[in-house]
């Protein structure tokens, strides 16, 4: 016995009409279904959740979120894949997303390691240089604590 429904997204109108029909879904949640489903993003990853209870049927735009370690694990940007895989060489998988997690708790250091580039160009540096420079300053800098 289901007391839950979890939609997490339809591919168009049709499938959008058909998921109202077959669950019952009022206007609002329908519209929610139509509009605000469209996959994760910073803010997670939205579903609406259809509760059967004793008082009646509940329907709420929830979002799966995700913390800081789970941001680094699946964080996929060049600069943040490069600084994860040289951690992941020196301190193994764990405590790197652990100090990565404390450090940068968005998921990313990109906009840091791109700060520090451009610091490092107007100092002459080229930009493969920079890049990998700060890199390793930062995979020094995360291996100390």
């Amino acid at each position: 016995m289901a007391s839950g429904i979890w939609i997490c997204g339809v591919s168009n109108e049709r499938a959008a009409l058909d998921a109202g029909k077959m669950f019952g879904l009022s206007e609002t949640a329908l519209g929610i279904v139509r509009h605000h489903l469209r996959g994760p993003d910073r803010g997670g990853a939205p579903f609406l959740a259809v509760l059967s209870l004793k008082e009646g049927k509940h329907e709420h735009l929830l979002y799966n979120t995700l913390g800081p370690t789970e941001l680094w694990a699946f964080s996929t940007t060049a600069e943040d894949a490069a600084l994860r895989a040289r951690l992941y060489e020196l301190l193994g998988p764990v405590e790197a997303r652990r100090r990565l997690s404390q450090r940068f708790p968005n998921g990313s250091a990109k906009a840091e390691i791109e700060r520090r580039i451009v610091v490092a160009l107007e100092h002459g540096m080229s930009d493969s240089e920079a890049q990998d420079g700060i890199i390793e300053q930062l995979v020094t800098e995360l291996a100390r604590n």
